[in-house]
């Protein structure tokens, strides 16, 4: 993991040097069929674009207008808050906090993961990716010990030079209702109105999560 996510970095810097405009970059993994993966195999998808998607946008965006609207950085205030109330916060491997999503998009909820102080994918260092991976390795324990073997992981980096964002990402669990039919977990409520719902409530999962960050 460590080698497949260095060397994704290692292509965006060079992308970079060709291409000012590429300014986002993003990482995506979609791991076993589930996860809308077409080989069973191990592999990232990295994109290094001017332009984030529409989600990605909207976190932008919203962070912009909080630090217009208060003068502060939303994402400072938001781990700050989740720490103190402790319902979703799971724990910290190195400088990465991790922390159940507030409003999952997946049936089997989200795990944010952030980095901290690191406003675009081009502040990370080599520490963080490290940070990273070891949290992934305890995360896919708790996956495994419920039998799920398939995700989506996203991560969602601001632009050089600003101070509104933090680079950070999230895991989607993904299953089959019924494995024998393969009846998928997206259905026309997500798919095509677009409204996410999920079996676990951010605080169940990160009462079972926990026990593997400690």
């Amino acid at each position: 993991l460590n080698d497949a996510f260095s060397a994704a970095f290692q292509y965006f810097e060079r992308t970079a040097k060709g291409d000012p405009e590429a300014e986002y970059a993003l990482v995506n993994w979609n791991y076993m069929p589930y996860a809308a993966a077409t080989q069973v195999h191990t592999h990232l998808q990295v994109f290094a674009t001017s332009t984030p998607g529409n989600h990605h946008a909207d976190l932008i965006n919203g962070s912009r207008a909080y630090r217009e609207k208060t003068g502060r950085n939303f994402w400072a205030d938001f781990l700050a808050e989740e720490t103190r109330l402790g319902e979703r916060y799971i724990g910290r491997t190195g400088n990465v906090e991790w922390l159940t999503h507030y409003t999952p998009f997946g049936a089997m909820g989200d795990i944010l993961f952030l980095f901290p102080r690191r406003a675009s994918s081009w502040d990370l260092l080599p520490e963080d990716l490290s940070d990273m991976v070891g949290g992934l390795q305890r995360l896919f324990r708790y996956l495994d010990s419920l039998g799920i073997h398939s995700f989506n992981l996203a991560l969602y980096p601001g632009a050089r030079g600003q101070d509104n964002f933090w680079t950070h990402g999230l895991v989607s669990p993904r299953l089959s209702f019924n494995p024998a039919i393969g009846a998928a977990d997206v259905g026309t409520l997500r798919h095509l109105y677009n409204e996410p719902f999920s079996m676990f409530r951010p605080e169940q999962q990160r009462d079972q999560i926990k026990p593997f960050f400690e």
